[in-house]
């Protein structure tokens, strides 16, 4: 979408199109997920005192990202080789970051909260998706390479300044990448 700073973005090979739940709004797959998986405590603290209200307006109000359609269930159910990307002005070579998210999915909120930031200090960054955020195994390395390799053929990226991080399991898909590149472990 025009005027987005995160733009969609598939792996070659890979089909891409628009995600097959995307009439569902992430704000509402959140509540959901929320009323579904929270103690009674919890709810009370985050979905009835509103607290996704304000982060999801800010979104929507932003345009930081393509639209407000959740690629989550997408995610879990079907592999396009999504991944959104957001890079600075001008020439480049410019470092990348490639952010792995945590169990449960490719949220909006990670890209909304880190792109311009990265993007000022003059990183580029990569937000790949992959299924429910297991990524610390050989495929998950793999993905990793395939977005980094994708950002390289489209963008001028220093090699020497490719950092790959995490939320949660996307921390320990990060540290693994890093340990145990080329998609495979030592013997």
């Amino acid at each position: 979408m025009e005027g987005s700073l995160v733009e969609d973005r598939t792996l070659p090979g890979y089909g891409g199109g628009q995600p097959w739940f995307g009439g569902i709004p992430e704000d509402e797959l959140v509540r959901l997920g929320s009323w579904v998986m929270s103690t009674p405590g919890e709810r009370r603290r985050s979905v009835e005192a509103g607290c996704f209200d304000g982060c999801y307006a800010r979104i929507a109000e932003e345009r930081v990202l393509p639209d407000r359609s959740s690629r989550v269930l997408d995610t879990w159910l079907f592999d396009r080789g999504h991944y959104w990307l957001a890079a600075p002005e001008g020439p480049g070579p410019f470092p990348l970051l490639v952010f792995l998210h945590g169990n449960a999915g490719p949220f909006q909120f990670y890209p909304h909260a880190l792109a311009q930031t990265a993007n000022e200090a003059g990183y580029a960054v990569a937000f790949p998706s992959w299924g429910f955020g297991v990524w610390d195994r050989p495929a998950g390395y793999a993905r990793v390479e395939a977005v980094v390799a994708a950002v390289e053929a489209e963008l001028s990226i220093d090699p020497e300044r490719v950092v790959v991080g995490g939320l949660s399991a996307g921390g320990f898909g990060a540290l693994g990448a890093i340990a145990h590149p080329s998609g495979s472990r030592p013997a």
